[in-house]
């Protein structure tokens, strides 16, 4: 377990074999200690030890769970922000479902991915009605204040608008990054027994990786482009764990809303059907919602339904 870690936080993406782990659901691994912490128990003392220490990196950093801690003296501020993010799916299965979930808390902000413009979904114009909203490829955001579009980013090595920059008019005005990342599930679904015996499927997820590498750190660039001198949030898909090395080398200096202020797990795709894995059951968080350091993260939570093949993340800041 020790080295598994080591493998998922310190190798992770820079070697193909660690980046399938990233993305492998990673609940099985607190298995092994589960079945063999009882024979320990009957059988030997001595084991228990290093069964309870298993199970705990298991069910702990290797899961990736998030505990909270409390803030003391923290801020309290009335301009709190409620926003609302979700890869729609191309509004499949429910996208109703997806929106009453999002209906009833209560959001300032609402963020999709996978919304696609060209073929909206009838009920998106009415659900937003006297809000202010803006749509660019992919990318909707709706917001209680008014919304302008900054500028779009078009991912080069991947041929793909992977993030827009909108700013909105609050009463501190912000940027927000709508974002939805390339996904590694091209290279790693490539992986046969044939082409990893013979070397050729390794090289096809390390392309993959580097493509997506290239991508993240463009994305970066334009990021510190567009911002300017303004509060930003970075909301959206990115495609990766937040222990991925992808990830921490290109967003790791922003604050993650579930790791500051999440309880559990937090995962978020995939939610549709799965041929080794549960029906509607997530085994990833690969939805992100980042702040720059203006922000003062107060909860984060994902959401429990199935209206699309990700599951809806939310935060309260100010």
């Amino acid at each position: 377990m020790a080295l598994l870690l080591v493998l998922l936080r310190y190798v992770s993406e820079h070697w193909w074999l660690t980046t399938a782990l990233v993305y492998l659901p990673r609940t099985p691994y607190s298995v092994v200690p589960l079945l063999l912490l009882p024979l320990a128990i009957l059988y030997s003392r001595q084991a228990v030890i290093a069964n309870l220490a298993a199970l705990v990196l298991a069910l702990g950093p290797i899961m990736g769970l998030a505990v909270p801690l409390p803030s003391w003296g923290g801020r309290h501020e009335n301009n709190h922000l409620r926003i609302v993010s979700c890869n729609v799916h191309g509004y499949q299965p429910s996208f109703e479902g997806v929106l009453d979930e999002i209906s009833s808390g209560v959001p300032d902000v609402v963020v999709f991915q996978e919304a696609f413009r060209e073929r909206p979904h009838p009920r998106l114009e009415k659900e937003f009605s006297g809000w202010n909203s803006l749509h660019v490829d992919e990318y909707f955001v709706a917001s209680r204040h008014r919304i302008r579009h900054i500028a779009t980013f078009k991912s080069e090595p991947c041929q793909r608008v992977a993030a827009v920059m909108f700013e909105i008019a609050d009463t501190r005005p912000y940027r927000l990054l709508n974002i939805h990342q390339t996904s590694p599930r091209g290279g790693l679904t490539s992986l046969r027994p044939a082409n990893v015996v013979d070397g050729s499927g390794g090289e096809i997820v390390d392309r993959s990786v580097d493509r997506r590498k290239q991508e993240s750190a463009a994305l970066r660039e334009f990021v510190e482009e567009h911002r300017g001198e303004m509060p930003l949030l970075i909301v959206g898909d990115f495609n990766m764990p937040s222990d991925s090395s992808l990830y921490r080398s290109a967003w790791g200096d922003y604050q993650n809303a579930f790791d500051s202020a999440g309880f559990g797990y937090g995962y978020t795709a995939s939610c549709g059907k799965n041929r080794f894995w549960p029906n509607g059951t997530p085994w990833c968080r690969v939805d992100h919602i980042l702040a720059s350091g203006e922000w003062h993260i107060q909860k984060c939570w994902i959401g429990s339904g199935n209206g699309s093949d990700h599951r809806l993340i939310a935060a309260i800041l100010d």
